[in-house]
C-alpha cells in the first residue's frame, strides 16, 4: 500500500531509528498494549501530515542546489514535524512508539489502514 511506503519514507526523512534485538520484540510481541481507535486516529493525521511535508521537502531539495538552501530546507522540515505533532499533542517518542506497535501488530495495522482509507477517501 502507498502509506506503508511513506511511512518508511516518512521515518527515514525523521531520521528516527528503533533498534531491538530479536528477543525485546519477541517480549513486545507478547505484550503489545493496545492504542485506543481515537488516538490511533490522531496518528494517523499526523503520519499524512508528515507524509506530506516530507514529499514536498523531496520535492524542494531536487529543485534546490545551494548548500545553505538545503539546510535552510532541512531546518523548515524539521520545525514543520515538530509543529504537526504538536498541534496533535503528540511527541515525537510516542509518534515512534505506535509507528513501532503498527508496524509489528496485525490488528492496529488493520486498523490503521482503515483509518488511513476513511481520511484519504481511498477504498
Amino acid at each position: 500500500m502507498k502509506h506503508a511506503r511513506l511511512l518508511g519514507a516518512v521515518l527515514a526523512a525523521l531520521s528516527l531509528s528503533t533498534l531491538a534485538s530479536e528477543s525485546s520484540l519477541h517480549a513486545q510481541e507478547q505484550e503489545l498494549p493496545r492504542i485506543g481507535e481515537a488516538r490511533l486516529r490522531v496518528f494517523a493525521t499526523a503520519y499524512l501530515a508528515m507524509a506530506t511535508a516530507g514529499e514536498e521537502f523531496q520535492g524542494e531539495m531536487g529543485r534546490s542546489h545551494e548548500a545553505q538552501e538545503r539546510d535552510r530546507l532541512r531546518q523548515r522540515l524539521r520545525d514543520r514535524l515538530t509543529a504537526i505533532l504538536v498541534a496533535r499533542e503528540m511527541t515525537q517518542e510516542e509518534y515512534e512508539h505506535i509507528t513501532l506497535l503498527v508496524s509489528i501488530d496485525e490488528e492496529q495495522l488493520e486498523l490503521f489502514e482503515e483509518i488511513l482509507e476513511e481520511l484519504t477517501g481511498n477504498s
